[in-house]
């Protein structure tokens, strides 16, 4: 063999091996994990795996915590878009927990006209971040979290309705 061939093969080798060397490392960091993450979802719900999808595990269990905790023919009282960018969008929210009624709660009238607006036996109003600006009143006692930042208040007589 001449060495002219030789080093055409060594050379055409060693790039052979770079590319599975690449290949598995592109395999075992990216590939695998997210096949499996998709694995995991495979069980789940439409609206579930959109969640998971979306924005993560955290956001998807706060939606499965919502839709678990908030009858189907309820009122949801959401913070305002502008304050509140993914837990405020009408739209959004509305998918992720339908048939549930969501309304927000406009920055341009104050809490307690929003309540007034909104309020009733059936009225359940999220708490992410800073909303609601103030413990709700009486008919709202009952509070139930969900981690340390978000979680849902819930109408007195609303406790015994639950599913």
């Amino acid at each position: 063999m001449s060495r002219r061939l030789l080093g055409k093969n060594l050379a055409l080798g060693v790039l052979g091996l770079a590319v599975l060397v690449q290949g598995w490392l592109a395999a075992d960091t990216f590939v695998l994990p997210f096949y499996a993450h998709f694995l995991g979802l495979s069980g789940r719900s439409m609206v579930e795996r959109s969640a998971q999808l979306t924005y993560g595990g955290k956001f998807a269990g706060y939606m499965r915590f919502l839709r678990d905790q908030i009858p189907q023919d309820a009122l949801v009282i959401q913070p305002s878009f502008r304050n509140e960018p993914i837990f405020g969008h009408q739209g959004f929210m509305q998918y992720f927990l339908f048939p549930r009624d969501v309304r927000p709660c406009p920055v341009e009238i104050t809490w307690v006209s929003c309540l007034k607006k909104y309020n009733g036996p059936n009225t359940y109003i999220l708490a992410v971040d800073d909303f609601p600006p103030a413990f709700p009143p009486q008919v709202h006692e009952t509070y139930l979290g969900y981690g340390t930042d978000r979680g849902l208040f819930i109408p007195v007589s609303g406790q015994d309705e639950r599913p």
